[in-house]
């Protein structure tokens, strides 16, 4: 089932229905137990309660502080729960994806003692079979509880007036992440702009159908931020680990190396996000909670009036004169 809202459907119902769904694949995926994908699994996961914490703050202000509160907890907790065992996978990839970048500036093998010690440090992760099940099966109750309070999420207000304030928070609270950041770059003012970028990309998502059209090329200029600054976060987590962890005998070099390189990306991308920053948050929090609120009206007018605002090639009717 598709993540968002659809037309016609109530904001109270639809808000727990994506909720009880996404709770559902989080719960799917933990619960798969095989190793082969194990990876794939958490990480999926992972993603579902993300989306969570934007589902919640979409509504937020409608149900008790007390609720929000502690359904926002529940959820980061759950992804917090994992993210041991996520980021023992998501260093190896980082370092692979920058020898990727490097290309011929720096031969693999340049990087090949860091990387079979990440590779030992990731399968060590999942190696005490016990103390990861346990973990999985910490979240899996912890989702499993949440799932049974979603039918009593109270969710009064109907159409853009439930939604309105959640979305132009969100908004709001990214625009000045980015302008911090800005002038405060860094791992940490970075990495809090990204998880403000996700929470607009999931809300985008939910409100896609709209203006698909609009919302969906939103949606992607967000999704292309947010993957720009997780490279950014990611690299920044592999640069600490090697500093602090990586047994530097007889490899110094090879560290010291790796930092500069890592240097050299992270400025690349944090030019990058600069600029696609700039356009994603080109307004001011007002003008965009405005802006979506007007693609929501006529999205909810077209439904009432049945109106087909692009027809097919075989509706169009000629409107011209006869002669």
């Amino acid at each position: 089932m598709a993540y968002r809202l659809e037309i016609g459907e109530k904001v109270p119902e639809g808000t727990r229905r994506i909720a009880r769904e996404q709770i559902g694949k989080a719960t799917q995926h933990l619960g798969a137990g095989g190793r082969r994908e194990r990876d794939t699994d958490v990480h999926e996961a992972r993603k579902c309660m993300k989306r969570l914490r934007g589902l919640v703050r979409l509504v937020r202000g409608q149900p008790p502080p007390e609720v929000y509160s502690r359904e926002n907890a529940c959820f980061r907790d759950a992804a917090r729960g994992l993210a041991g065992l996520r980021d023992a996978t998501v260093l190896v990839e980082s370092l692979d994806d920058l020898v990727d970048w490097l290309g011929s500036r720096a031969p693999r093998s340049r990087f090949a003692p860091i990387r079979s010690w990440l590779a030992a440090r990731h399968g060590s992760a999942y190696a005490d079979e016990g103390m990861a099940s346990e973990v999985v099966a910490r979240v899996l109750g912890e989702l499993g509880e949440a799932g049974g309070r979603v039918d009593s999420w109270i969710v009064a207000q109907e159409g853009w007036e439930g939604l309105s304030r959640g979305v132009r928070r969100v908004y709001a609270q990214g625009r000045g992440e980015r302008e911090w950041a800005s002038w405060r770059p860094s791992a940490e003012t970075f990495h809090s702009w990204r998880k403000r970028v996700k929470y607009l990309w999931y809300q985008t998502q939910l409100l896609r159908d709209v203006w698909p059209a609009v919302m969906t090329a939103t949606a992607d200029e967000l999704d292309l931020l947010g993957a720009l600054l997780g490279k950014d976060h990611d690299l920044a987590l592999l640069s600490e680990t090697v500093r602090g962890e990586f047994p530097r005998s007889g490899a110094a070099s090879t560290a010291d190396a790796l930092e500069r390189r890592i240097g050299e990306r992270r400025t690349k991308l944090q030019e990058q996000v600069q600029v696609l920053g700039l356009r994603a948050y080109s307004e001011a929090p007002g003008a965009f909670e405005r802006r979506v609120g007007g693609y929501w009206q006529a999205w909810q007018e077209e439904r009432i009036q049945g109106a087909i605002l692009v027809p097919s090639s075989g509706d169009v009717r000629s409107t011209g004169g006869s002669g």
